[in-house]
């Protein structure tokens, strides 16, 4: 209940002590507090609550690329969770695509998560043996310039899944447009009212497990990115949340400006805080982290060895940045584990 009131007050008192932070403009200062007072002293009834999900629980839920990984398991008809193409026929359906994949056929599916194309990295592919499905995800984060069209460049080409017939979806919670026409674009409502019929339907044919599984990561998308939807769940909160939403939208696009700034300047601020050599070491940027590397290391041809990590100023001023260990290949990801790079 009091997650985003947590956030609001981790946000003032980490920026307005930030030398590098933005003064809070008082009257927003004062909306946050009458936010927070009536936040607290709502009354949701306990019954309205439900546990956390698994992505909350360890804290992931705004990460994603779990999305994607959890949308690959469902999709993967050879996957133990014994929906078999059900999940991935709805897709299909729910995006007009005309596929269909039978259980005869299904044994060729593959489904792959962070695949290299060319410069860019698709979030989910699915290749059938007739037809390549390219899924680009978003969560939280909005589309790169030219990243669709890249995509689209690049799936289109002769190398990538040779014989196959192209497609794409841009996945995002509200059903943005993407900025190459060549990919269908669908909201998260749209998955969710897709895939809760194919639990619905088989209940009793599959593990139990597997239905709360699935069903975790659609309350899991209900709630993190569907803020309309909380009302179903969490009464009231969705009320203030409506009723302060200008003032958080004011919050959210100052520290997302300011962040921007500081995201800019921080592999100056990663180099100093970690002594990491600019002779020695890369870092390149391939998206909203970056990619740190020895530039020693020669792994062998279509194998990348980096760190990943992500600007947060925190970590940084208290010496404790965290990376992920990340070994890739042009199918995709080999090996990654979370690692303290310096602290």
């Amino acid at each position: 209940m009091t997650d985003l009131s947590e956030r609001l007050a981790q946000f003032e008192q980490e920026y307005r002590a930030s030398p590098s932070g933005f003064p809070i403009d008082p009257a927003l200062a004062d909306a946050l507090e009458q936010f927070e007072k009536e936040f607290a002293v709502s009354s949701v009834e306990k019954e309205d609550r439900l546990p956390a999900t698994f992505l909350q629980i360890i804290g992931r839920s705004g990460y994603e690329r779990f999305y994607s990984k959890l949308l690959a398991y469902f999709l993967d008809p050879n996957e133990p969770h014994g929906f078999g193409p059900a999940c991935l026929n709805a897709l299909f359906a729910c995006a007009e695509l005309g596929v269909e994949v039978d259980d005869h056929t299904a044994g060729r599916v593959q489904v792959f998560t962070e695949l290299s194309m060319g410069r860019r990295l698709a979030d989910v592919v699915v290749d059938t043996g007739e037809v390549a499905l390219v899924i680009e995800n978003k969560v939280y984060s909005q589309e790169l310039l030219g990243q669709t069209t890249d995509l689209h460049k690049h799936g289109d080409s002769a190398d990538f899944f040779p014989g196959r017939t192209k497609k794409y979806i841009y996945l995002t919670p509200e059903g943005l447009a993407p900025a190459s026409r060549a990919l269908t674009r669908l909201s998260y409502r749209q998955l969710i009212e897709a895939l809760e019929p194919v639990m619905a339907g088989l209940l009793s044919r599959v593990p139990a497990s597997s239905v709360l599984q699935l069903g975790d990561f659609l309350r899991t998308i209900r709630e993190e990115l569907m803020p309309g939807e909380k009302k179903a769940y969490f009464g009231a909160k969705s009320v203030l949340y409506q009723k302060h939403y200008a003032a958080i939208s004011e919050a959210v696009e100052a520290f997302s400006e300011d962040f921007k700034s500081f995201a800019r300047s921080w592999p100056g601020h990663l180099r100093a805080d970690c002594l990491l050599d600019e002779e020695e070491w890369g870092i390149e940027t391939p998206g909203s982290y970056f990619q740190v590397y020895k530039k020693g290391w020669n792994p062998e041809a279509g194998v990348r060895v980096h760190f990943e990590v992500w600007p947060r100023e925190d970590v940084l001023r208290d010496h404790a940045v965290k990376a992920m260990l990340d070994v890739e290949s042009d199918r995709g990801h080999l090996f990654w584990l979370f690692a303290d790079s310096c602290g």
